[in-house]
């Protein structure tokens, strides 16, 4: 399996870039600075900006499965997850790769996470969130393999039961071991193909 990885320097492309690669699966990450993650066997590092489409089909070619975990930090203005989101859908089309998982939150829809979704994203988040939401448009609308997973707040804690949700909210957090596998596992899963699954433990 080879396997593109976009937000691969963030706390969770980080644990998911360890797990994907002890399965001993090839792992492509586009990331701005090569120093910021580790050397590893059947790791394949490109450097560039998912803004840049050449990079992203650089990154995409020769793949069977796409993973799009891009993050900001803070309330600020962004267009990275569109933006991006649309170089990747670009570059999938043109090399014919159909499977995308995408990495969004719970609340990105405002009522599908609590109250983290109706009062603290629409107060402290708004502008990301903002940006998610056309993220998840613009997936949504394609003909590929999508899963947008929407995890509810990561906390470090053991991993527990999982619930799955498509609605709203159940469980206020899930746990990095949790998420982490929970994302691995649907390069196989066919059941969560076009849908939008919020997590938690």
């Amino acid at each position: 399996m080879k396997i593109a990885l976009f937000g691969a320097t963030g706390q969770v492309g980080r644990e998911l870039a360890k797990l994907l690669l002890a399965k001993e699966d090839c792992l492509k990450a586009l990331v701005r600075d090569s120093g910021r993650i580790e050397a590893a066997k059947n790791l394949q590092l490109i450097e560039g900006d998912v803004l840049n489409a050449v990079a992203v089909e650089e990154c995409i070619k020769g793949c069977d499965v796409v993973y799009i975990l891009l993050g900001t930090r803070g309330n600020k203005a962004t267009t990275v997850y569109s933006s991006g989101t649309i170089n990747i859908v670009m570059a999938m089309e043109k090399f014919g790769v159909r499977r995308v998982i995408c990495l969004s939150s719970a609340g990105v829809l405002g009522y599908d996470g609590g109250f983290f979704g109706r009062i603290v994203a629409p107060l402290t988040l708004w502008r990301p969130f903002r940006d998610k939401r056309r993220q998840l448009e613009i997936l949504s609308v394609t003909a590929l393999d999508w899963t947008i997973v929407r995890p509810t707040e990561i906390k470090d804690k053991p991993a527990g039961v999982l619930e799955v949700n498509y609605h709203k909210m159940g469980k206020p957090s899930i746990s990095m071991k949790s998420l982490v596998q929970f994302l691995y596992d649907q390069i196989f899963a066919k059941d969560n193909i076009h849908k939008m699954p919020i997590i938690g433990d």
